[in-house]
C-alpha cells in the first residue's frame, strides 16, 4: 500500500472556496483501496463548518 495527499480547491455554491487535503491509500496494481478527507478551510484558512464539509465530501465523492 502507498499513501499519497492530494489537494484540491473547490468552488461550494453558497459558501466559496474551500481548500481540502485528501489521504488516498493505493494499491500496488495502483488502484485506490481507501480515501479519506483530512482538513477542510476557507481562503482564510481557517477551518469550515461540519455542513460545508459534508458538501465537499459529496463533490469529492468520499461520502457514502
Amino acid at each position: 500500500m502507498a499513501e499519497s495527499r492530494t489537494t484540491h480547491t473547490l468552488l461550494i455554491p453558497g459558501f466559496g472556496l474551500v481548500t481540502c487535503i485528501t489521504l488516498a491509500l493505493t494499491t500496488s496494481a495502483g488502484e485506490v483501496s481507501y480515501r479519506m478527507l483530512l482538513t477542510a478551510v476557507d481562503e482564510f484558512e481557517r477551518p469550515v463548518d461540519g455542513s460545508v464539509r459534508l458538501r465537499a465530501e459529496r463533490l469529492l465523492g468520499r461520502s457514502r
